[in-house]
């Protein structure tokens, strides 16, 4: 992630608010997926449980752009 954002056309996007950037990890092995928290500082598995309490805002966020 930090690579990305290191490209200048980038991080303007990021700046003005135009681009999100979203962090995502498969375990290919067990089917897990995992998508980063910006508020926990990790990878959190994404499952019905984790789905809207971590990551709802950006359900929201989502809906509410189109």
């Amino acid at each position: 992630m930090q690579n990305i954002k290191s490209y200048g056309y980038v991080r303007n996007k990021l700046d003005d608010g135009s681009v999100q950037l979203h962090g995502l990890w498969f375990n290919i092995g067990n089917g897990e997926m995992f998508m980063y928290s910006k508020n926990q500082k990790r990878f959190v598995v994404v499952n019905g449980e984790t789905l809207k309490s971590t990551f709802g805002h950006l359900i929201n966020e989502e809906s509410s752009t189109t």
